[in-house]
């Protein structure tokens, strides 16, 4: 005999997603009906359900009142895709949960009981550990929060990695997110309150709160050419374990390019136990060629250097974590015009965007050819133009791609990258010269 379910929903979506996910179960009948009044008793009425659904109400959504349905379904489960919270209202336990024990809690008669043991990792659950990472794109953030996972899973824990970007390319900031349990992870929203923070490019220190969120003792490595006592002095936080290696001098060394990601990587199993160094290196030999490579090789020996090399302080016991400051709330949906109606409001035809230089080209005006290949190649029409020649670099806008300095025909080129860091001519000076 097939038992009746009955899903209840406030979007058609709930519906559609858990009904595919109880479609493995040969002897169940799914049926699904909105959470109105009218809806509601008419389904609950010809059906007559051994189990409901019930889709776990939104943060600006109200509770609903459960009286007809306590007395007309024998087991009631609410459960939520967004915030993985399963309930099940004949015993008020709630467990971080997914589709396998959605599955089993309609399966049981006694579900409260078997889902306390249930051993999932979710929000506040022992042993999990969440990383946030910032740099910029072109950097290997994503690479660096995937290998770490790699890692992990070798190491037989469990993990997730990912990122959290739009369309940016390479030079803009990004963010990317690690996950590591001893069990499932249930958990797939941005990390908000971080045990660990990565930084990979130190130019972002001035645009990006790398505090904000990190748990008081939190762990934060930064990618910094001087001593862990100077950057704490530049976060403002005592409240935080500060750590830093210069891996854009390592990598530079070691790989012959300034990508960071596996000094760091090879710095944080230094810092903390969240993965063993074979588990490390195995992985890196893996991600980076076939073992014994000479790209491989030197990507381990670029993560060797960053466990050897880094220097860590504590935190300050007692001291008082950095209040960010308040940040303005955008409107719930309820609040939102009806339509989608979008309030006029100033659009920059070209935002600036040369905050995510991490090197920026400098034209030596004495070499150049004026051939114009610069300006022709360069994809954000940063290279200055006045009468056919050449003058300036507008650095509002230039994202320091290099691709000018690789395109300029003049060996040496006439328009070298240099690192970020010195003051730079504006656009009205570079215009004027």
């Amino acid at each position: 005999m097939c038992e009746r379910v009955l899903i209840l929903y406030r979007h058609p979506l709930f519906a559609e997603a858990v009904r595919r996910l109880l479609s493995v179960e040969a002897d169940l009948e799914v049926h699904a009906a909105p959470l109105v009044s009218v809806a509601l008793d008419e389904a609950l009425e010809t059906l007559r359900p051994e189990v409901v659904v019930l889709e776990r109400p939104g943060t600006e959504e109200p509770e609903p009142d459960l009286s007809r349905l306590v007395s007309r379904a024998p087991r009631i489960i609410s459960f939520g895709l967004a915030d993985n919270v399963l309930t099940c209202f004949e015993g008020t336990t709630i467990a971080s949960a997914g589709p396998d024990d959605l599955r089993r809690a309609v399966r049981l008669s006694a579900p409260t009981q078997e889902l306390a043991r249930l051993p999932v990792a979710g929000a506040g659950t022992a042993g999990m550990r969440e990383l946030r990472w910032h740099g910029r794109g072109g950097q290997g953030v994503v690479t660096a929060a995937k290998m770490l996972a790699g890692a992990a899973l070798r190491d037989g824990r469990c993990a997730q990695a990912f990122p959290e970007y739009g369309p940016e390319r390479r030079g803009a900031p990004l963010v990317a997110f690690t996950r590591l349990a001893d069990a499932p992870i249930r958990l797939f929203t941005p990390v908000e309150r971080a045990d660990v923070v990565v930084l990979l490019d130190p130019t972002l220190i001035s645009t990006v709160p790398l505090v904000d969120g990190l748990k008081p003792g939190g762990l934060l490595l930064a990618n910094w050419a001087s001593s862990p006592e100077d950057l704490r002095q530049v976060l403002g936080t005592r409240a935080h374990r500060i750590a830093a290696v210069d891996a854009t001098a390592i990598a530079q060394a070691t790989l012959g390019r300034a990508i960071p990601n596996t000094v760091l990587v090879g710095a944080l199993a230094r810092l903390t136990t969240l993965v063993s160094w074979s588990a490390l290196e195995a992985e890196l030999r893996e991600a980076f060629g076939a073992p014994g490579s000479a790209r491989a090789e030197a990507n381990v020996s670029a993560a060797r250097r960053g466990y050897e090399t880094v220097q860590a302080i504590a935190a300050d016991e007692g001291a008082a974590v950095p209040v960010p400051p308040p940040q303005p709330s955008l409107p719930g949906w309820r609040s939102l015009l009806s339509g989608g109606v979008i309030r006029p409001t100033k659009v920059e035809a070209a935002p600036q965007t040369g905050a995510w230089r991490a090197q920026r080209p400098v034209l030596q005006i004495e070499r150049c050819i004026h051939c114009l290949f610069c300006w022709v190649f360069c994809p954000d029409s940063a290279i200055l133009v006045q009468n056919g020649r050449i003058v300036g670099v507008d650095y509002d806008h230039c994202k320091g791609c290099g691709i000018c300095a690789r395109e300029c025909p003049v060996k040496p080129t006439a328009i070298p990258m240099v690192g970020e860091g010195e003051p730079v001519a504006q656009r009205s000076e570079a215009l004027s010269a």
